[in-house]
C-alpha cells in the first residue's frame, strides 16, 4: 500500500500484554538466596560454633573477653592431650567452661610437689608459664580416668575450677575444641 507523497502506510501492531508473575515468582529467588544464607548461618552455629571466654583460667593462653572459633564435630572424635576444649561443667552451671585437655581415658594422673603427672612421666608444660600446679584439699589429685572422661585443667593452675575440683569431665559434655582465637584482633592465632 502505498500512501499519496511515498510514504508507506505502518502496519498496526497491537501490543501484546504478558501476564505478570504471581508474587511467588517473583520473590522465589530472594526467598531461596535468604534460605540458603539461614542454612549456612545455622550449619555455622553447629559445626564451627564461636565461644566468649569469660575470666583468666586458661591466662596466658586465653584471656577474658577474647573470643574463639569451635570445631563443633569435635565431640565425634577422639580427645587428645593438650587439646583446648569447651564444655558444660559437670555442676549447675549456665556458662560453659574452657579447658586443657590433660588426661584421656586410661591414663593416670597425680599431681604432686607442683608438678602433673600422666602415667608416671612429668609434663612439660610451657603454656603455664613454669606456674607450679598445686593439689591441696581437693578431692582429684591422684586417679585413673575412666572411660568416656578426660581430666581438664585450666593454663592458669593458681586460679582454675578444673578437674582437680570437680574430677573428669564427660566427653558428652564437650562443646568443642578449639581451632583458632578471633578476637581481640591483635590476638588472632
Amino acid at each position: 500500500m502505498a500512501v499519496a507523497g511515498g510514504q508507506h502506510e505502518l502496519p498496526i501492531v497491537e501490543a501484546v500484554h504478558e501476564p505478570q508473575p504471581s508474587f511467588w515468582k517473583r520473590w522465589a529467588p530472594t526467598i531461596r538466596f535468604a534460605l540458603l544464607c539461614l542454612a549456612i548461618w545455622l550449619g555455622l552455629r553447629v559445626v564451627a560454633p564461636s565461644y566468649a571466654i569469660e575470666g583468666e583460667s586458661m591466662s596466658p593462653t586465653f584471656h577474658d573477653g577474647g573470643r574463639v572459633i569451635l570445631n563443633g564435630a569435635y565431640r565425634f572424635q577422639s580427645a587428645h592431650h593438650g587439646d583446648v576444649v569447651v564444655f558444660n561443667p559437670p555442676y549447675n552451671s549456665d556458662k560453659p567452661y574452657i579447658k586443657r585437655v590433660i588426661g584421656v581415658a586410661g591414663d593416670t594422673i597425680e599431681i604432686r610437689d607442683g608438678v602433673v603427672y600422666r602415667n608416671g612421666a612429668p609434663l612439660e608444660e610451657r603454656y603455664i608459664n613454669g606456674a607450679s600446679t598445686t593439689c591441696f584439699h581437693v578431692p582429684h589429685c591422684s586417679l585413673t580416668v575412666p572411660e568416656g572422661m578426660v581430666y581438664v585443667l585450666g593454663d592458669n593452675r593458681p586460679n582454675s575450677s578444673d578437674s582437680r575440683v570437680f574430677g573428669p569431665v564427660s566427653k558428652d559434655s564437650i562443646v568443642g575444641e578449639v581451632l583458632f582465637s578471633f578476637w581481640p584482633l591483635d590476638d588472632i592465632r
